[in-house]
């Protein structure tokens, strides 16, 4: 006959249901089952997004610089009338009647006088200090010095058309500064590129640029937006263009001490005296003084900014509406998109990287500041959909959640040395035998080199990364049963009944079957 005894003390462990009758544990279970929701659904799935996949971004980009023009007219498209300040206004001229360090004769260019149409698809330079220097052929490699030129094949020639001497920094022809670099106008057409399908163009997303130029100890960078008027570009972000219109309205004012100074002051100079006896004349078109008007009682403000209650307003913006935004956008220093892309004041750049064209370089005593030896900017333009309740917009009907796609623009001065491009201008050419004779004029450009960074990322739905979070979830849960069995059956008054409760062992099989037997009998 078998006789079953328990081996080396084996037992199969079992889980027990015990209801406990105590609200301060069931108050405590219930707050712990409510924080795992909280964390795990509210936290990690709705608003931050974490069970969602991410993918990377990419991009295509244009950029070029424009000349502040009236209306911001398109300069190489159609005949624009400039809106360059005096050169008497700007310190850093030798024209200026003020006295200043590092001045040099200023001048006016256009961008294709600038090399504008040469620029590479993502980068550009926009000079600001450009000097020319002239040089001669000093050798042709040839049978009388051996095909060797041992001491280069130009020099360069002094203003006195004297011969430079060798070993020595040489002297330009004419050293000179561009003006008004500061109102130039960056345009940046950009679009956001995914394997996923996702074609964006700027306007077509909602753009911000990050302000770090809050000064103190605990100041951190703002989002500030990229305002969006245009019929074209902003059709579909009424809240936007709602936005952008309220920083219009209340940075009129700001300015319009400035403009009001500007309009009063214009007597004071002979070519703006000059330019009103053309219009007078009926010689040129006047021009629009729009925040000088704004500041006599803002009748214009209210005229042109249509109302942000009109549900039409919006819908009857012309062209020349929009120019007139763009204008307003340049003046104030804010950042504007339109269908050609985004448009930013030089002004706007230089504050985003935090740099003063005037200013000497960090380590260098040169005598010289940017303006004289050009540095490098880098644009980063970051395209993401993430942000607050992102998990509310990806689901798996929208997939991509591509409606709150949006991007940030930084501006970053990159260290490094003097950023200069070189453009040959042959005097004349006359080949004999093949030799190059003459003289040739070589354009040294410094200023502002460009440069665009495009990349991102968008969180698009995954089952896979859901059922990890799901898993977390469970986890957590066995965790929190785990804690809450510690404190029930160790730190309450009747923890010593509750431990009766929840644990219970079977009598072992020798005992019962030696109590069926006394029965029997």
């Amino acid at each position: 006959m078998f006789k079953a005894f328990p081996i080396f003390g084996l037992t199969y462990p079992t889980p027990k249901v015990v209801h406990i009758h105590s609200w301060r544990l069931g108050l405590l279970r219930y707050c712990v089952l409510l924080s795992i929701f909280l964390f795990v659904f509210v936290n990690q799935i709705l608003y931050k997004g974490n069970h969602l996949r991410t993918d990377s971004l990419t991009g295509m980009s244009h950029i070029s610089f424009h000349s502040p023009t009236v209306g911001n007219c398109d300069s190489f498209l159609g005949t624009c009338d400039t809106d360059f300040n005096s050169l008497d206004r700007l310190d850093y001229c030798k024209q200026s009647s003020r006295v200043g360090t590092g001045q040099k004769t200023c001048v006016y260019r256009d961008p294709t006088e600038l090399g504008a149409v040469s620029g590479q698809q993502d980068s550009v330079l926009l000079p600001t200090n450009i000097r020319t220097y002239v040089q001669k052929r000093r050798c042709f490699p040839d049978a009388s010095n051996g095909f060797y030129c041992p001491d280069g094949i130009f020099e360069y020639l002094s203003p006195d058309e004297e011969v430079q001497a060798s070993g020595q920094a040489a002297q330009p022809w004419s050293d000179l500064f561009v003006a008004d670099v500061e109102r130039y106008r960056i345009l940046l057409d950009h679009s956001a590129i995914s394997d996923r399908g996702i074609d964006a163009e700027s306007f077509e997303l909602y753009g911000s640029w990050k302000n770090c130029s809050h000064k103190g100890f605990l100041s951190r960078c703002t989002l500030e937006p990229i305002l969006c008027i245009g019929v074209k570009g902003c059709a579909n972000h009424k809240e936007r263009q709602e936005e952008s219109l309220e920083l219009l309205k209340l940075a009129a004012p700001l300015s319009s001490k400035k403009a009001i100074s500007k309009v009063l002051n214009e007597t004071a100079y002979k070519v703006m005296d000059a330019t009103k006896a053309r219009e007078r004349a009926g010689q040129v078109r006047p021009k629009r003084h729009s925040l000088a008007s704004r500041s006599l009682g803002f009748q214009l403000l209210e005229e042109t900014i249509p109302s942000i209650d009109d549900p039409d307003a919006f819908t009857h913006l012309s062209e020349r509406d929009e120019a007139e935004y763009v204008r307003d956008a340049m003046e104030n220093n804010l950042a504007v998109s339109v269908q050609r892309g985004d448009i930013f004041p030089v002004s706007l750049l230089l504050k985003m990287a935090g740099v003063n064209l005037d200013a000497m370089p960090g380590g260098q005593n040169t005598g010289e500041g940017y303006r004289a030896t050009g540095f490098s900017l880098v644009l980063r333009v970051h395209y993401s959909n993430n942000k607050p309740w992102v998990g509310m917009d990806v689901l798996p009907w929208t997939h991509s959640g591509d409606t709150s796609l949006h991007y940030t623009v930084q501006a970053l001065k990159r260290s490094g040395e003097t950023l200069s491009r070189r453009v040959v201008q042959e005097n004349h050419k006359d080949f004999v035998s093949g030799r190059l004779l003459g003289t040739r004029v070589v354009e040294e450009d410094r200023g502002i080199s460009i440069v665009v960074q495009q990349f991102g990322d968008i969180k698009v739905w995954d089952l896979t990364h859901m059922l990890v979070i799901l898993t977390t979830s469970l986890t957590m849960l066995v965790v929190a049963n785990s804690v809450m069995d510690m404190i029930a059956l160790n730190c309450m008054e009747n923890s010593r009944e509750y431990k009766d409760l929840k644990y219970q062992s079977s009598e072992s099989p020798s005992h019962s079957n030696s109590e069926e037997l006394e029965d029997s009998k």
